[in-house]
């Protein structure tokens, strides 16, 4: 074919494109807040130390001293969640009695250890009903003037019959009753008194028998020493769990995930720390980890299993505050950020925790009200972030995000940036549209009151027609002179033909793209129009319709389809693959053959391109 009879300008005259585009919807984003609720739950006085929680016929309970009086009292909910309390009730008031009392339910009634400082002796008291409005007569089960024991009782059931663990002058002491409701108490045993002071003892059940730790207060060590036996007759040798600097003071020990485990204070460093043994029987122990640093050194602790995992309340001495802190899984390798929990005036000493209707509790003295007072707390577990869909995007991209723990969601950030809004749909479920990112992974995090999850790679920015509105023209909405349809610079070159031929679409320019080299050997120009090029090859000619192209087109949903046709009526795509020539700055030039013929007969006179959007 002669060439010559064709002219190449109608040609560029009569491109032309269609634009078809979709657009993001934006949502909504409710807030939602964890809950803490206090109470006050006695005033007459200065009351509230000393305090112990247990469960007792179903509702939570406080064992406390009464200071004012010298009188060990007792108060329990009327209903299982404590939102209402009953009278308070003074067990004993005999002599000053009641300091470092120990509830907990004891054959269907509520039982308390306690000192009785005017005798120097330790004593137990337990009630004569379910609900522990009346109680029997105190018992005196060990000292009675001879010696000063009793301090810091540790009282629980072993092997069916209430047991306790007690400071007796000097010696770390382990008594345990003859009988399910301890009227009578067999004699008590001395489990350690190896030349030092035994402190802070907290008694368990560990694997079947009693175990207690405590502190070696001679050399500041923290130890666990467990029985031999079921009932605790005969005891093995102490373990010494931490000796770096001065520990083990202010400790409770729980059995975490079937091993035993301890929180106690760290005195050198500031810090409650936490440790756990590596097996059931405790014969073995982990490294212990900091949990908190509270700047001073008389916090006391109080471990518990909430919801699954270990948790510690206690008192910061530095803010004068109540805390609470709990880890992140089962066994309590690592830990969530403490929580504070009262903060009105100096609050928090002696406090005790306990699961209660599912939520933690604490009991905890007031010290500037000298109160005894309560708290619960609705907990919200961490969220877990397991997928994005779309997994990729721009800036307006709507989302929809799925994993665990999304119900009072505060925040949705995407690449360290808030969502530009969110919608928590369900627990499992949230909607979110992007804000504006760099091109490359992001990391889709979701905060609650309980924290924030881990990041990830889960969402991949995109250079979509979206981010290129925003860099562009500062918005990434497509209305008014911004839509893709219109044509901001006014130069007869719509902004989604800028956008998809790599041209500046706030500068007036109808220029062509310019490349130089061969086919074969292309060397990329500047961005431009399409163009026909045709150059001689060995069959004579090679006549293409070449065109700007974005790399990453099949990624953004740009289509470029090359057509021809014979009388301006009927179009014909290009029935060959583009091929590219050149590539340069995240745009290429490619190329298509020009037919000399269509699939009709017909000569091809016209060509177009035509270009869509599908997001």
């Amino acid at each position: 074919m002669h060439l010559s009879s064709f002219s190449i300008l109608p040609y560029l005259w009569l491109l032309r494109w269609a634009v078809f585009v979709a657009l993001p919807l934006a949502c909504a984003m409710p807030l939602a807040a964890q809950t803490i609720i206090t109470k006050t739950l006695d005033s007459t006085g200065s009351v509230g130390s000393s305090t112990s929680q247990a469960v007792i016929s179903g509702n939570p309970a406080i064992s406390y001293y009464d200071s004012t009086n010298q009188d060990l009292k007792y108060v329990r909910a009327n209903d299982a969640s404590g939102t209402t309390w009953g009278t308070p009730v003074t067990v004993d008031s005999t002599g000053i009695v009641g300091q470092y009392s120990s509830l907990a339910m004891v054959s269907g009634r509520a039982s308390i250890a306690y000192y009785d400082f005017t005798n120097g002796a330790l004593k137990y008291v337990r009630a004569t009903d379910a609900n522990g409005t009346s109680w029997g007569t105190p018992v005196t089960v060990d000292g009675a003037g001879l010696d000063n024991v009793g301090q810091r009782p540790s009282l629980v059931l072993v092997g069916g019959n209430p047991a306790i663990s007690y400071e007796g002058s000097s010696v770390l002491k382990y008594v345990r009753a003859n009988n399910v409701n301890g009227t009578s108490w067999g004699s008590p045993v001395t489990v350690e008194s190896a030349g030092s002071w035994c402190g802070y003892p907290s008694l368990a059940v560990v694997n079947g028998n009693p175990a207690i730790c405590y502190q070696d207060t001679f050399n500041e060590d923290l130890r666990f020493v467990r029985a031999n036996d079921s009932t605790g007759t005969s005891w093995g040798a102490p373990l010494t769990l931490d000796s770096i600097g001065q520990v083990g003071r202010r400790l409770s020990q729980a059995v975490v995930n079937n091993y035993p485990a301890v929180s106690y204070l760290d005195l050198t460093n500031s810090a409650i720390k936490y440790v756990r043994a590596n097996n059931a029987d405790g014969t073995s122990w982990g490294t212990p980890m900091r949990v908190d640093s509270t700047g001073n050194s008389s916090s006391d602790t109080s471990l518990a299993v909430v919801n699954g995992n270990p948790a510690i309340s206690y008192y910061d001495p530095t803010n004068q505050d109540l805390k609470f802190a709990r880890a992140n899984d089962a066994s309590g390798t690592s830990w969530g950020s403490p929580v504070r929990v009262d903060s009105t005036g100096i609050v928090g000493q002696d406090s005790s925790l306990l699961v209660v209707d599912g939520k933690p509790a604490i009991s905890y003295y007031d010290s500037t009200n000298r109160d005894l007072k309560w708290a619960t707390m609705t907990l919200v577990s961490t969220p877990t972030v397991i997928s994005v869909s779309p997994s990729s995007g721009g800036v307006g991209t709507s989302i929809t995000i799925t994993g665990t723990g999304f119900t009072g969601a505060t925040s949705v950030t995407i690449g360290g940036t808030a969502a530009t809004s969110f919608n928590v749909v369900n627990d499992t479920t949230i909607t979110a549209v992007t804000p504006a990112g760099s091109v490359g992974s992001a990391s889709v995090q979701v905060t609650n009151p309980g924290g924030t999850n881990a990041a990830n790679t889960l969402f991949n920015y995109i250079y979509t027609i979206e981010s290129w509105r925003l860099e562009n023209f500062g918005n990434a909405a497509g209305t008014g002179n911004r839509a893709d349809t219109a044509d901001f610079d006014s130069d007869g070159i719509e902004n989604l033909l800028e956008f998809a031929f790599g041209t500046n679409p706030t500068l007036s320019s109808t220029g062509e793209l310019s490349m130089s080299g061969t086919f074969a050997a292309a060397v990329f120009g500047t961005a431009g129009q399409p163009i026909l090029k045709l150059e001689p090859s060995a069959n004579g000619v090679d006549f293409r319709s070449v065109f700007m192209r974005r790399a990453d087109h099949a990624t953004v949903g740009l289509n470029y389809i090359p057509e021809f046709s014979a009388d301006f009526t009927t179009w014909t795509p290009s029935s060959t693959p583009p091929t590219v020539l050149a590539t340069s700055g995240g745009m290429q030039i490619v190329s298509v053959p020009y037919p000399h013929f269509l699939p009709n007969g017909k000569k091809a006179r016209f060509n177009r391109l035509r270009v869509t959007l599908t997001p």
